[in-house]
């Protein structure tokens, strides 16, 4: 099945419907453009290959690999990269996925390890367990004074158990996102709108939430002594028992 694709011009005038593939290898294949709906991928092997983009809808993908694929800008939509009986998620590690788009996804697991992920858009997608270790959020603008812009959506997601231990994330939407039990340490936070973010029991340790706004989330378990800054953060009156329990101050009526 995969040599036959191959055989056909890939592009923006090329769909495939209701297909399955197993086993196939496209390594550094070009397949830019390509519209998938209702396919099933099956062990594939997409290391290094063009995606940009290509649309997925209601595809599913077991076992399947995206390491140093180039996914800027592809589209996903109502995909599936988990696979219960393995256990096993995608793994998009040093993946460049610029202006990708992820909505209402199973990202379950799916490693996004040292993946660039700048101005990438996940919404009301499962990424429990996920790992976004080394994965960069952020644009270096060139010039004489070099500047990082940094851009990524997170919104409605389930992340919690997930990895972004050291992650850069200065002004970004995590909004209405849950962030349960997950390593948030050494996090980058300034700024971000976490409005509406459930952050029970995750580890904050030497997290800036320095102007986050935090309206609305869940703060329990969050211990202001143990994050880098939290100046300026922003939440409403029914926040402040929770913070001032953490710092051991009792609150009366």
């Amino acid at each position: 099945m995969a040599s036959d694709i191959l055989e056909k011009q890939l592009g923006p005038d090329t769909a495939f419907n209701n297909a399955e593939f197993s086993n196939i290898d496209w390594t550094a294949a070009n397949i830019s453009g390509t519209s998938f709906r209702h396919c099933t991928f099956v062990k594939a092997r997409f290391i290094e290959t063009l995606f940009e983009e290509a649309v997925f809808e209601n595809c599913t993908f077991k076992e399947c690999g995206f390491p140093r694929a180039n996914l800027r800008s592809t589209y996903f939509k109502n995909c599936n990269f988990f696979d219960p009986d393995s256990g096993v998620g995608g793994d998009f590690s040093y993946a460049q996925m610029r202006e990708a788009s992820f909505k209402n996804c199973d990202l379950t697991t799916s490693k996004f390890r040292a993946s660039n992920l700048y101005e990438a858009s996940f919404e009301d997608c499962m990424a429990r367990g996920s790992n976004f270790e080394g994965a960069s959020f952020s644009h270096t603008v060139g010039g004489l004074a070099h500047h990082a812009n940094t851009s990524f959506n997170l919104q409605g997601c389930n992340c919690n158990y997930a990895n972004f231990s050291g992650a850069s994330l200065e002004g970004c939407t995590l909004s209405a996102t849950s962030f349960r039990q997950s390593n948030l340490s050494n996090c980058d936070f300034k700024d971000a709108d976490m409005t509406g973010a459930d952050l029970t029991e995750a580890d904050t340790n030497d997290a800036c939430f320095e102007g986050t706004d935090l309206r609305g989330a869940n703060l329990s378990g969050i211990l202001l002594g143990s994050l880098s800054s939290f100046h300026l953060m922003k939440i409403n009156e029914a926040q402040q028992t929770d913070l001032l329990q953490g710092l051991g101050i009792q609150v009366l009526n």
